[in-house]
């Protein structure tokens, strides 16, 4: 199933949960290549999709968690797994903090009627960076992953290049900068 129909059939399931557009933005891979930065990264070749939600609007209690699913044995978990086999795009709910759903967004055009807020690429670099390789220590999550997210970065740096996009561009560099100086002689 190509993307914008999972993103139909998704933005039916939170709106059958009782979300709407302001409770939730897709992020990564996927944002980023329906704004056509496409990295290529293995969340576009497995069909995984990252979506930030306001927690509390969810219809069961999450746990002060990073991510959520719905309980088992309930119509929420039905729901899910029904999105998940029907579409074949996995799905990671990931509890919103406040700063997170403050961020920028644009609005992804699916047909006439629906849009899927996706968050704009400069808030989500800045986000993407300052919740993973300022946010872990290489304890917490292992030199691979460090290396994995560096590269994104600078992958998305030379998109911005070939785009021209100049804000983009001045962000992922001072990013870079930033991530070299924390990480030092790992990422040399």
């Amino acid at each position: 199933m190509d993307i914008n129909k999972a993103l139909l059939k998704l933005h039916s399931l939170l709106e059958g949960w009782g979300l709407d557009e302001k409770d939730y933005v897709l992020v990564d891979e996927f944002a980023y290549f329906l704004q056509d930065y496409n990295l290529e990264g293995p969340e576009i070749k497995l069909k995984h999709l990252d979506l930030y939600v306001v927690g509390e609007k969810l219809p069961w209690d999450i746990k002060d968690e990073r991510s959520t699913i719905p309980p088992n044995n309930t119509p929420y978990m039905r729901n899910y797994e029904y999105f998940m086999r029907g579409t074949g795009y996995s799905l990671d709910l990931l509890v919103a903090n406040p700063t997170i759903m403050g961020s920028k967004k644009v609005m992804y055009k699916l047909t006439d009627e629906i849009s899927f807020p996706l968050m704009e690429t400069e808030a989500m670099t800045q986000q993407f960076v300052d919740h993973t390789l300022l946010h872990y220590s290489l304890e917490d999550v292992g030199e691979h992953k460090i290396k994995e997210w560096f590269s994104k970065l600078t992958k998305l740096n030379q998109l911005a290049k070939d785009r021209n996009d100049k804000k983009l561009i001045k962000l992922s560099e001072e990013l870079i900068l930033k991530v070299q100086t924390h990480w030092g002689k790992l990422l040399a």
